[in-house]
């Protein structure tokens, strides 16, 4: 069974090392880096459990800003078991029911195919392109600019 719940300080170290095996998707992070966003206000981070294991993590940012939440990270240990197919719908309900965003947007670079599917298949629409807006050791990158409203959302649980 796959669930959600915070994530706490003693997680920092599972976080930082799912960071640094998803190093091609996101940018990598420290456990301080994680600590420190844990005492951040504007953040939410969250524990991906299967089992009572931690498999991934989720990193939400802009709480209470106006365009909504932005699902800064999201992070599976080991891709490719759907995990990640299951926990963002939860991840969804969490944002538009827990924390009350009419919005919930992302960014993902081009060539993540997998990410980009699983976001479509939710309900995620492409909004636009961020051109070179990632400086990484290799360069810049561009990313896609992704999002679901809050409607959107209830419609398609009512529908399925």
């Amino acid at each position: 069974m796959v669930s959600l719940r915070p994530a706490v300080v003693a997680d920092a170290v599972h976080m930082a090392s799912s960071s640094a095996a998803a190093s091609q998707w996101v940018t990598a992070w420290t456990e301080a880096d994680h600590v420190a966003a844990l005492d951040d206000p504007s953040m939410s981070q969250l524990m991906i459990v299967r089992d009572g294991e931690p498999v991934g993590h989720v990193l939400l940012a802009a709480l209470g800003s106006s365009m909504g939440v932005d699902l800064r990270r999201l992070v599976i240990a080991v891709p490719g078991q759907g995990i990640g197919s299951i926990a963002l719908p939860m991840i969804l309900d969490h944002c538009f029911g827990v924390l009350g965003t009419h919005r919930v947007w992302l960014d993902v670079l081009p060539s993540n195919d997998r990410a980009r599917a699983l976001y479509r298949r939710v309900g995620f629409r492409e909004e636009g392109v961020l051109r070179d807006a990632l400086r990484w050791p290799d360069g810049l990158h561009t990313l896609v600019l992704m999002a679901v409203l809050e409607s959107e959302w209830r419609e398609r649980r009512t529908a399925g």
